[in-house]
């Protein structure tokens, strides 16, 4: 999935050193930049409107401003983790001033009514991240107020650190947002994205690390935090950045990634890639910041 605000921007292709661990937790204002599949994008392509509290963690990330039409104000998506955190992608944070953000809940359809608004009083995004296609690609917003849980508004449960149970190669984890419907292809000529009002979901095919890495020219190291999902069929796109890749287990939502980057949407070739939360330097971060 991906995101951005009208022409949601590329992301910049860079080789960077990652430090191992975060030393200092600083809530920031988010200037990065925001990424789109295609080294752009973000949307559900295959997928099918979910119903009224079918997912009652998954959020819309939204900013402030002239623009009436909500379609046009979302930008990201992002996931409830605790009454008054959400976790989304850094390449996410960096759309507009803080103090323009807002996170809109329990509102299936962005046009509709009803749902939850509220403001971010911090960002935090995890300090090892520099860039999308490097890893890292995590954030938590620290809400003004909690939201009222009940039955459209909910928290998913964060994948226990270390266990990649729930993401083997062949699995078919979920992902829901509201990003493009279009499919693109790396090498073509880029189509007009067209975004829906109304949430969409679908599943997923888990790729195994060696595609993801190869497909999406990662370094050993960058595979240890990403792992690849998705078809020629069924993908995430550009607007889906940030909202969650999850899995029902033992009778709950468990999130397992983050929309992250990717060569175009639903290119057979080109899988898009997730933040890996079951990965220790990422899930222990996500604790700590939540309070989990």
């Amino acid at each position: 999935m991906r995101s951005g605000v009208g022409g949601r921007s590329l992301a910049a292709f860079v080789i960077v050193l990652l430090l191992l661990l975060p030393s200092v937790v600083q809530p920031i204002g988010g200037e990065a930049k925001p990424r789109s599949r295609g080294h752009t994008g973000e949307r559900i392509i295959g997928g099918s409107v979910a119903s009224p509290g079918q997912f009652p963690f998954v959020v819309a990330l939204m900013v402030s401003g002239q623009k009436t039409d909500p379609v046009k104000r979302q930008f990201c998506g992002g996931s409830i983790i605790a009454e008054r955190y959400v976790l989304t992608a850094a390449h996410c944070v960096g759309v507009a001033p803080r103090q323009r953000l807002q996170v809109l809940a329990g509102r299936v359809n962005l046009r509709g009514e009803g749902g939850q608004v509220r403001r971010v009083a911090a960002i935090y995004r995890n300090p090892n991240y520099i860039d999308a296609r490097v890893g890292y690609d995590v954030a938590v917003l620290e809400l003004d107020r909690p939201f009222a849980f009940n039955e459209a508004v909910g928290a998913a449960s964060l994948v226990t650190e270390g266990d990649e149970s729930l993401q083997q190669p062949g699995s078919f984890p979920a992902v829901a947002g509201w990003g493009s419907l279009v499919r693109q292809i790396p090498g073509k000529k880029a189509r007009r994205p067209h975004y829906p009002s109304a949430m969409r979901w679908t599943t997923v095919p888990v790729t195994t690390r060696d595609r993801c890495q190869s497909a999406n020219w990662l370094t050993p190291r960058d595979a240890a935090v990403v792992f690849c999902a998705g078809s020629g069929a069924h993908d995430s796109c550009q607007g889906d950045s940030g909202g969650p890749l999850f899995a029902h287990h033992d009778g709950e939502w468990v999130q397992i990634g983050i929309v992250d980057a990717g060569l175009g949407c639903a290119a057979p070739k080109f899988p898009g890639m997730y933040a890996r939360l079951s990965a220790p330097v990422i899930n222990q971060w996500v604790r700590q910041i939540a309070k989990l």
